[in-house]
């Protein structure tokens, strides 16, 4: 089984804070199961980065390299992949929200993970949002 990485995992990975997984998600992590990371995610921590909000103890090039190191695959960003964000339906993720779930990295990330036929690993405030797509 193959699952493409929510950037806060890798973020959680990154920091050394395993509190905030489950513990399927543990078990996931520790598995034989291939994992991913998307480059969109390094491009996220970027942009805060560079806003003052660091969210990891690294700079991108050491982050990238620690991911690498622990035999977790980088996913570059193909052509599919961003025709693919188009045809995600709209999910609202709040109950009388009018405002659909929109955030670009999210729903690149979730694009790469349709395209790649890779389960897309979340937190679980976010599993209802997945659960509906799949």
């Amino acid at each position: 089984m193959a699952y493409l990485l929510d950037t806060n995992i890798i973020i959680f990975i990154l920091n050394n804070d395993s509190s905030r997984l489950s513990k399927s998600q543990k078990d996931i992590l520790s598995s034989k199961s291939t994992l991913w990371a998307s480059i969109s995610s390094f491009h996220e921590m970027a942009v805060k980065i560079r806003k003052g909000n660091s969210p990891i103890e690294y700079s991108i090039d050491d982050a990238l390299n620690k991911i690498k190191d622990l035999g977790i695959n980088i996913l570059s960003v193909k052509e599919e992949h961003i025709a693919k964000i188009t045809e995600i339906p709209k999910i609202y993720p709040k109950q009388g929200s009018l405002k659909p779930h929109g955030d670009p990295f999210d729903l690149l990330i979730i694009s790469q993970s349709l395209v790649e036929k890779c389960l897309y690993l979340v937190l679980m405030s976010t599993s209802r949002f997945m659960m509906v797509l799949r």
